[in-house]
């Protein structure tokens, strides 16, 4: 049983019903994927609810942005989904907090919004300074930082995982919201 708060990948190559209902049997979390059709992404949900394993957390889900995520959010929703992430490269920008503002609409407050990705405390206070207090209740953490992640790969861009949960630490601390540290685990370090 795992007592480390791990959440599997939004990745399509990492987690679906089964990463999800396996991660659910250990005691940790999974964020389920949005690479696909919306039914098939809520048919993805309720699998992972109820795919033979009664899992006692229904897995965060993933949207993108602009209006088809929004039907997708709704969708989720209506399928018991409880927390969403906008799941975009790089979230200190105004898509993004549109998207977020929209969402938290739609949803209200019993839901809970996770958006990233975010490497420094500057990006997460720009992001505060547009978004209205409330809005989200916390960051994914990580530009590029792990083997798995091909983003450096694709635009040459990243920051070392440890020092953008260190550089972020204090914002996410100064205003009690959430960080999740989305860099991807292969070596004993990774973890640490």
């Amino acid at each position: 049983y795992i007592t480390l708060p791990v959440i599997s990948a939004n990745m399509d190559t990492i987690t679906g019903s089964e990463m999800a209902i396996a991660m659910a049997k250990y005691g940790a979390s999974s964020c389920l994927h949005r690479f696909q059709t919306i039914q098939e992404n809520v048919d993805m949900l309720v699998n992972s609810r109820y795919g033979g394993f009664e899992s006692p957390q229904v897995p965060m889900v993933s949207i993108g942005l602009g209006m088809k995520e929004l039907e997708r959010a709704e969708a989720l929703r209506d399928a018991g989904a409880m927390t969403f992430v906008i799941d975009v490269n790089h979230g200190a920008n105004i898509a993004v907090v549109n998207q977020a503002k929209q969402l938290r609409e739609i949803l209200g407050r019993d839901f809970g919004i996770i958006v990233g990705n975010f490497a420094t405390g500057h990006s997460i206070e720009a992001f505060l300074e547009h978004a209205s207090t409330g809005i989200v209740d916390g960051f994914k953490i990580g530009i590029g930082p792990s083997g798995v992640c091909t983003t450096r790969e694709k635009t040459g861009i990243g920051i070392p995982q440890l020092s953008a949960l260190m550089d972020c630490r204090p914002v996410i601390t100064r205003t009690g919201l959430t960080m999740i540290a989305d860099g991807g685990m292969q070596t004993p370090g990774d973890v640490c």
